[in-house]
């Protein structure tokens, strides 16, 4: 409806895009129809899901590790300590843990590089300032 409140001369009537090809989509853009069918996105979603959960099973078992710790202590959690404590063990085996301490060996360098050169604070600072 334009904005002055009158009644447009002529209705635009949509169809329904078509769900067996593009052509007679509502695209602005003329489509041509693709030479194979289309992948499914579920299958597609599914898969991508999968693989990252793999990754993060295998690479983040030090996450998972520190995770159960900060449960609250209960039977339950205690077997999940024990589980994750176990996983991480198994995974340090085949050195799937050296990427994270690596990484975590470099950014402890570059902290402590960084913050030789400061000064301490003074002690009294924090009294002098309140």
């Amino acid at each position: 409806m334009p904005r002055d409140g009158s009644v447009p001369d002529k209705v635009i009537e949509r169809t329904p895009a078509d769900a067996n090809g593009l052509a007679l989509s509502l695209s602005p853009v003329d489509l041509p129809e693709p030479p194979a069918p289309l992948p499914n996105g579920l299958r597609w979603t599914t898969i991508t899901i999968a693989w990252a959960t793999l990754v993060l099973l295998l690479l983040n078992a030090h996450a998972l590790r520190s995770w159960a710790y900060q449960l609250p202590p209960t039977d339950l959690s205690a077997k999940v300590v024990t589980l994750a404590e176990s996983w991480y063990d198994n995974v340090d085996r085949f050195g799937l843990n050296r990427p994270v301490e690596a990484m975590h060996g470099w950014w402890q360098t570059a902290k402590d590089h960084r913050f030789r050169e400061e000064q301490p604070a003074p002690a009294d600072a924090g009294r002098a300032a309140g």
